[in-house]
C-alpha cells in the first residue's frame, strides 16, 4: 500500500446551510457551489496551493505555506461576500498530511475540519501553529476566540480569527462544531458535546455536517464586582473605594467572555449584610470580587480576593500597598490578575486596555468621582455641581480622558431636560456635549462613555447612519456593559431588528438584574413578540426583587393579558391604579374590544389633544379596538407624517417613537388585523421612503 507524507497548510471550506438551500432551490444550490470551486480554483492556483477534493458544499485545499493559504483564504471571502454571495466558512491548521490509496489522513486533515466546524459565514479561522508563521505579516490583523478542547485531541488549542475590516470574528458564546465534551473547574457552566465524529466517505475526513443547536449555550463566565469597603468609613476614603470598584468593573466589562454586573445593581450591597451565595444568586453568577480600602499617611492599603461561589473556594487574593500616586495602577493590576484567575484568553486590543490607567493624579480622580456622583440623582442644581468638579478635575490633568467624557454625559442629560422651546438653550448644551465627547475621543478613541453620547446626539438629529456606525462600535468595545447593550436596542428597533433587541434588551437585564428600567423593557419587548410564557417567567423575578413596585407590576400584569385578548382581566388591572399616560390607548382599546363604546370615546377625551405623532398614535389604537378602519387609518397618516419631519419639528417626548414608529407599526398587537392591508403597506413604505 504506497503511503506518502508531507507537512503543508491544510485549508477546509464549506458553504453555510447549503443542504437547505438545495432542498428549497436546487438550482440555486448549485449556482453557489459553481461559484464556490471557481473562486477556490482561482485562489488556490494563484497562491501555489493544491485542491485535493471538492465534495459537494466543501473543499480540502493544502498550501506550502500558512503565508500562502491566508491569502489564499483571503481573497476567497473577499470575492465570494460580493453578490452574487455565498455564506462560507473557512479553517487553516498546520501539520502532516498522509495519502494512502487515494485517501487523506492526518491529525492536520483532522484539526483543520474542527476548525473549520467552528466558524459562521465569512469567518477565517486558524489555530496557533498559523499564527506563529504570519505574526510578520502586518496585513494580516487577527484576533484570539481562546482556546477550546476538540474531540480526540489531548490538549485545548487557541484559535485565531481574521479580524481584517469586512471580515467576521465570531464572539465566542456564539462557537459551536467539533469540541470534546467540556467541563472545568471553575466554568462548571460550559459543558456540551457538539458534533459526532467524522465519517470515512469518499475520503478519511469527510463525514456528517449535522450541528446541534448550541443557542442556549454560555460559555462567558459570569463575575460581580462588590463595593470595596471603606475601612476609613470617611467621605475621602469613601471616594476612592468606590472609584476602584467603577474602575475594576469598567475595565473588565470589556472582555468579551466574561460577564460583569453593572455599577447599578452591585451598589445595591454596598454595606450589605447579605452573604455571598445569597448575593451571587440573586444577581445570577458565579464568581464575587470584594474588597477594602484603608487610607493612611498619604498612602493607601487594598486587599481584594476572587471567590468561586459554588465551590466555596479562593480562587485568588492580593494586598497592595500603595502610595496615593500610584493607587490608579492597582485597579489595572486587579483586573489583570481576575483575568488570570479565571484563565481567560484575551486579544491584543483587550490586553492593551487592561493595561492603560486613567489618571495618575489623586486629586484630580478625588473631584471626578464627585463629579459623577453630583449627576447621579440629575437634579439641576446637582447636574451644575457635576459640571464644576468635572471642571476642575480636567483644570488638574488635561489628559483625563474619563473627566471630559462624563462631562459629555452631564452636558446631554442637561440638553434632554431643557424645554423644546427653549431651542438656542438645547442645541447650545448638545453643542457643548458633542465638544467633550470629540475631545475625550481625541485622547482615547475607543472611549466608550463619548462614543455613546454621540450616539444619542446622533438619534436626537435623527442620523441613523452615524448612529449605525457609533451603535456597532461601541457593543465592539463593550460587549458587556448594560448600558451600551440597552441604548443599542432602541437603535435596533428603530431599524426592524426585534431579534436583535430582544437579545440586547436581555443581555442588559441580565447584566443589570437590580436596575428595574432594564427588567421592565425586556418584559414589554417579550409582550410585542409574543413570547408570553418568558415574559411571566421574567415578571415573576420582578415580582421577587421589586416587590414594592406594584402600579408597574400591575401594568405589566394587564399588557401581558390584553396581548393575548384577555380584555376584560386586562381592564380589572388597568383600571386598579393609576395609569402612565401611554397605557390610557391600550385600556381604550380593551373597552373597544368588549362593546364599551362610551368608555372608549371617553379615553379619547382624556388623551392630551395635542396634533403630534404620540397623540395620533394613541388615537389608532383606540379606534382599532372600536374596529373603526377609516378613523385608524386617518390617524395613522397623521402620525407618519410627523415621523417623516424634521428632529426639530418634535417634542422631546417624541424623539424616542420616532426611532421606532415603524417598529410600532410592525409589531404591536393593536394593528394586526390590519397588517396585510394595501393601505396599511402603504404606510409602512412611506416611513422607508419619506419623499
Amino acid at each position: 500500500m504506497p503511503q506518502s507524507r508531507r507537512l503543508a497548510a491544510i485549508m477546509f471550506t464549506d458553504i453555510v446551510g447549503y443542504t437547505a438551500t438545495m432542498q428549497r432551490n436546487e438550482k440555486e444550490g448549485l449556482k453557489r457551489v459553481h461559484r464556490f470551486s471557481e473562486v477556490m480554483e482561482a485562489a488556490a492556483a494563484s497562491n501555489h496551493g493544491e485542491i485535493l477534493e471538492f465534495r459537494g458544499d466543501g473543499c480540502l485545499a493544502v498550501f506550502n505555506s500558512a503565508v500562502e493559504a491566508m491569502h489564499a483564504a483571503k481573497a476567497i471571502q473577499e470575492n465570494l461576500q460580493k453578490e452574487p454571495q455565498v455564506p462560507l466558512r473557512i479553517g487553516i491548521h498546520i501539520g502532516d498530511i498522509v495519502f494512502t490509496d487515494g485517501n487523506i489522513y492526518g491529525d492536520g486533515v483532522n484539526l483543520a475540519s474542527r476548525v473549520e466546524s467552528m466558524g459562521v459565514p465569512g469567518s477565517i479561522l486558524f489555530t496557533e501553529r498559523v499564527i506563529h508563521d504570519i505574526k510578520s505579516h502586518p496585513e494580516f490583523e487577527t484576533a484570539s476566540l481562546g482556546k477550546f478542547q476538540f474531540k480526540n485531541v489531548e490538549k485545548p488549542m487557541e484559535v485565531f480569527a481574521l479580524a481584517n475590516e469586512g471580515f467576521v470574528v465570531p464572539p465566542r458564546n456564539q462557537l459551536s462544531g467539533k469540541l470534546a465534551e467540556k467541563k472545568t473547574k471553575f466554568r462548571s457552566a460550559i459543558f456540551i458535546a457538539l458534533l459526532a465524529l467524522l465519517g470515512a466517505s469518499g475520503i478519511g475526513i469527510w463525514g456528517s455536517k449535522e450541528v446541534k443547536d448550541t443557542s442556549d449555550i454560555k460559555l462567558e463566565v459570569s463575575l460581580a464586582v462588590l463595593p470595596f469597603v471603606n475601612i476609613n468609613k470617611d467621605s475621602e476614603g469613601d471616594m476612592f473605594s468606590d472609584g476602584m470598584t467603577e474602575d475594576i468593573l469598567t475595565y473588565l466589562s470589556k472582555l468579551k467572555e466574561l460577564k460583569v454586573i453593572s455599577r447599578t445593581s452591585i451598589m445595591h450591597y454596598k454595606e450589605s449584610d447579605k452573604k455571598i451565595p445569597e448575593i451571587a444568586e440573586e444577581l445570577g453568577v458565579e464568581h464575587i470580587v470584594e474588597g477594602s480600602v484603608r487610607m493612611y499617611e498619604g498612602k493607601a492599603r487594598i486587599n481584594v480576593r476572587l471567590i468561586h461561589v459554588e465551590e466555596d473556594q479562593q480562587l485568588w487574593s492580593e494586598n497592595y500597598d500603595r502610595d496615593l500616586a500610584d493607587i490608579f495602577k492597582v485597579q489595572s493590576e486587579v483586573a489583570q490578575q481576575i483575568v488570570q484567575a479565571l484563565q481567560i484568553n484575551l486579544t491584543p486590543s483587550e490586553n492593551s486596555e487592561l493595561k492603560t490607567s486613567a489618571t495618575a493624579n489623586p486629586e484630580a480622580y478625588q473631584l471626578y468621582i464627585k463629579g459623577k456622583r453630583a449627576a447621579d440623582n440629575r437634579r439641576p442644581e446637582e447636574l451644575e455641581r457635576s459640571i464644576k468638579l468635572l471642571q476642575s478635575s480636567i483644570a488638574l490633568d488635561s489628559s483625563f480622558t474619563n473627566a471630559y467624557s462624563h462631562l459629555s454625559t452631564v452636558y446631554f442629560i442637561q440638553a434632554t431636560k431643557i424645554s423644546e422651546t427653549n431651542f438656542s438653550e438645547r442645541e447650545k448644551k448638545f453643542a457643548l456635549a458633542e465638544q467633550m465627547a470629540k475631545k475625550a475621543l481625541d485622547l482615547d478613541k475607543q472611549n466608550v462613555n463619548a462614543l455613546s453620547v454621540l450616539g444619542g446626539i446622533f438619534h436626537m438629529n435623527g442620523d441613523l447612519e452615524k448612529k449605525k456606525e457609533v451603535t456597532e462600535k461601541t457593543l465592539r468595545l463593550a460587549p458587556n456593559d448594560a448600558s451600551i447593550n440597552h441604548a443599542a436596542a432602541f437603535y435596533f428597533d428603530g431599524i426592524g431588528d426585534y431579534e436583535m433587541s430582544l437579545q440586547l434588551r436581555k443581555k442588559a437585564a441580565e447584566l443589570d438584574p437590580l436596575l428595574y428600567v432594564y427588567q421592565y423593557n425586556y418584559i414589554t419587548l417579550l409582550i410585542k413578540n409574543r413570547q408570553f410564557e418568558e415574559a411571566r417567567k421574567q415578571l415573576s423575578k420582578v415580582i421577587q426583587l421589586f416587590p414594592e413596585d406594584q402600579i408597574s407590576i400591575t401594568q405589566l400584569k394587564g399588557m401581558i393579558a390584553q396581548a393575548e385578548g384577555d380584555y376584560e382581566t386586562a381592564i380589572s388591572f388597568f383600571e386598579s391604579i393609576y395609569l402612565l399616560p401611554w397605557l390610557h390607548a391600550p385600556l381604550g382599546y380593551c373597552y373597544g374590544k368588549t362593546g364599551q363604546r362610551e368608555k372608549a370615546l371617553k379615553k379619547i377625551e382624556e388623551l392630551p389633544a395635542i396634533p403630534r405623532l404620540t397623540y395620533y398614535k394613541d388615537l389608532a389604537v383606540i379606534y382599532a379596538g372600536l374596529n373603526q378602519e377609516d378613523s385608524l387609518f386617518h390617524y395613522l397618516d397623521l402620525a407618519v407624517s410627523q415621523y417623516i419631519k424634521t428632529p426639530q419639528s418634535l417634542t422631546k417626548s417624541e424623539y424616542g417613537l420616532m426611532a421606532t414608529l415603524e417598529s410600532v407599526l410592525r409589531k404591536e398587537m393593536f394593528f394586526d388585523p390590519y397588517r396585510k392591508d394595501p393601505e396599511f403597506q402603504q404606510l409602512l413604505e412611506r416611513l422607508k421612503s419619506p419623499n
